[in-house]
């Protein structure tokens, strides 16, 4: 099996996480109708930092400059080795969402499914779930 690099970005806005409603009839839709991250599969010459920064481009109309590395992540399920950035904004200038069913912000605790509160759980997609625990771990590590 042919090995497949990709590349997802982490957007922080006010301490919320921004995710995209994931859906669409595509084979390559991974967890279809669950909350997801931006990004996707890189072009065969392309680094990872360009590939996000095209990829959440196409998605979101949003440009960015200089996303920050964060850690490589390996999804043995479909033999891709994913690329996680992050990226604090203050706007969402020419915001579009050209792909995907719905955005939001999200907490923490949203995402991780903690919430206290009886609200109805966040469908977050196993992997992004997965992402993001490793990403707050790294931020805190002693929690």
């Amino acid at each position: 099996m042919k090995k497949i690099f990709t590349s997802n970005i982490i957007i922080i806005k006010d301490n919320k996480y921004l995710l995209q409603l994931r859906n669409g009839s595509k084979a390559k839709i991974k967890e279809n109708n669950k909350w997801g991250l931006f990004g996707g599969h890189c072009k065969p010459s392309e680094k990872s930092k360009e590939c996000v920064c095209r990829e959440l481009k196409e998605e979101t109309n949003l440009e960015i400059q200089k996303p920050k590395f964060e850690f490589y992540i390996f999804v043995k399920k479909y033999h891709a080795k994913v690329s996680i950035f992050s990226k604090k904004i203050k706007k969402m200038e020419n915001f579009k969402l050209n792909e995907g069913a719905n955005y939001g912000f999200f907490s923490k605790q949203d995402i991780l499914n903690i919430n206290k509160s009886n609200k109805k759980k966040l469908e977050v997609s196993n992997i992004t779930r997965k992402i993001f625990k490793t990403f707050f771990l790294k931020k805190n590590p002693n929690r």
